[in-house]
């Protein structure tokens, strides 16, 4: 059995999903339902849709079908949010049961 503690790194919002830095890395990520509150420049998460794992966070995000499905729990106003932690720091073994049981 695999165990570790980590830290999600941040929230983004789907528009600034190319600031996430995930291309390529494996690791655990979150999709929320969320809210931008651009005067106050914060974001109001409602609810946690989807927590995932894959050996690259970059591809599943920006899946078309996890799209859908994930945009279907919205309500009017809101968009999605993401946070990920990445394993890379854990190594090749947590890595490669990422991999197994993403498949």
């Amino acid at each position: 059995m695999y165990s570790w503690t980590t830290e999600l790194e941040g929230h983004w919002l789907e528009d600034y999903k190319s600031e996430m830095q995930v291309e390529g890395k494996a690791g655990v990520y979150c999709v929320y339902a969320c809210e931008a509150m651009a005067k106050d420049k914060i974001v109001v998460i409602r609810d946690l849709i989807h927590v995932g794992i894959s050996d690259d966070i970059a591809k599943s995000i920006s899946d078309e079908k996890n799209l859908l499905g994930w945009k279907s729990h919205l309500q009017e106003g809101e968009s999605l949010c993401y946070a990920f932690s990445d394993v890379e720091s854990i190594g090749e073994r947590i890595r490669a049961k990422i991999r197994e049981l993403s498949a």
